[in-house]
């Protein structure tokens, strides 16, 4: 029997992860049975209804449930490889005490019951796939020291991966010497990775996430500039930025952001100093499903991404499966999805004024046409982005073929 056990951030809770649903859908075609084991619950503990597919789908309990107090139990293998971690890097005091925190949350989650019961649960067959690299991957090698000789798979995106943005990951070198297969959803990140841990080279391959193609037969031309945004609001995705560069642009534009965060307040005191040019709608964060009908009645001009870091942005595939060109900062793997025929690229620290310049060239260029840049588009979903192939590749490199 095909069985997948798979450790998620927190799905099926929380209210992340939402391009996940897409790829189980997917996978669950392929499998007879798959396991969600969620690390935390993500702010909310109301399970989101999973896709309807052959395979029986099981949710485990929560991983970790924040008992940091469990620091008492020291285990001198796991201290060991953490004391390992701290040496192979320059001493600091930040990463010291990362370092603490991922090695309390380590103990909490070894002596909760919902591990004990995973691991007796666990068949010589069983592939353990591990969604991201961070949270519940400080497992893998305390699950090769017990002696599982599974097939361990883990996927790399960005926040979990680039430490020259994120600062200290936990346990890099033993992960990547002890998992079966990395995957990346970017040929940027695996290079990345193969460059910083050079062991890993053999293991690393490129599996990029995907999204489903849309009805486009709706389209509707918009009398002015309808401009989206689709992300997390944080220090990292800039989305104020956004707000002050649309203004500056001068021109009458109708703007919709998806998502929030912590940075919603800091947002709302920028939009208070704008002008009246740039008509704005927060939606705040909307179900995948929701954010594709909106594109397909409205027939947006442009998305737009001021991401500091990114590894290949769901929000940018989503906006190429409908046709809507972009306008993104080329960090991480985006200059991999966007170039010069299907959207624009800009310098992720250039000023703000710089950016509405060329923002401002790019609305006039699709206001006068743009017909080249959104074929181009659903070109770049259709070839590199489409959710079903890119699943089936998946599920070939998870059980080794």
């Amino acid at each position: 029997m095909r069985r997948i056990i798979l450790f998620t951030s927190s799905f099926p809770f929380g209210r992340g992860e939402q391009f996940l649903a897409n790829e189980l859908s997917e996978i669950g075609k392929a499998v007879d049975e798959i396991v969600l084991v969620p690390y935390y619950a993500g702010g909310n503990l109301t399970a989101r209804i999973l896709p309807d597919v052959p395979a029986r789908i099981f949710v485990r309990d929560l991983l970790y449930a924040g008992a940091l107090k469990n620091m008492v139990r020291i285990r001198p293998r796991m201290l060991r490889w953490y004391l390992e971690d701290l040496f192979a890097r320059p001493w600091a005091a930040k990463v010291l005490k990362k370092i603490a925190v991922f090695w309390a949350q380590s103990e909490a989650v070894l002596r909760g019951e919902t591990l004990r019961a995973l691991v007796k649960s666990i068949r010589a067959e069983d592939v353990l796939y591990f969604y991201w690299g961070t949270d519940a991957v400080a497992l893998i090698p305390w699950l090769r020291a017990k002696g599982f000789s599974n097939r361990i798979v883990v996927r790399f995106h960005g926040s979990d991966l680039y430490e020259n943005v994120t600062g200290y990951l936990p346990l890099r070198e033993q992960i990547f010497a002890k998992a079966d297969l990395c995957l990346f959803v970017s040929e940027n990140g695996m290079e990345y990775a193969r460059s910083k841990w050079p062991k890993c080279e053999a293991k690393c391959r490129v599996n990029r996430l995907g999204v489903r193609p849309r009805d486009l037969s709706r389209r509707n031309p918009q009398d002015t500039s309808l401009v989206v945004s689709c992300s997390n609001i944080d220090d990292n995705k800039r989305v104020w930025l956004i707000a002050e560069v649309l203004a500056r642009t001068g021109e009458p534009v109708e703007w919709h952001h998806f998502g929030d965060g912590p940075g919603r307040t800091k947002l709302e005191e920028v939009l208070a100093t704008l002008g009246g040019s740039v008509e704005v709608t927060l939606h705040g964060r909307v179900e995948p499903s929701k954010i594709m009908e909106f594109y397909e009645a409205r027939t947006p001009t442009l998305l737009v991404n001021l991401s500091r870091s990114e590894g290949i942005p769901v929000s940018i595939m989503e906006a190429f499966s409908a046709g809507i060109p972009v306008f993104a900062t080329s960090v991480g793997g985006v200059s991999e999805i966007v170039d010069g025929t299907n959207g624009w690229l800009v310098g992720a620290e250039e000023p703000a004024e710089s950016l509405a310049i060329g923002l401002r060239a790019a609305l006039g260029e699709l206001a006068a046409g743009g017909e080249a840049r959104r074929h181009a588009a659903m070109g770049t979903w259709e070839s590199r982005y489409n959710l079903e192939q890119n699943a089936k590749d998946l599920v070939a490199m998870v059980f080794g073929r």
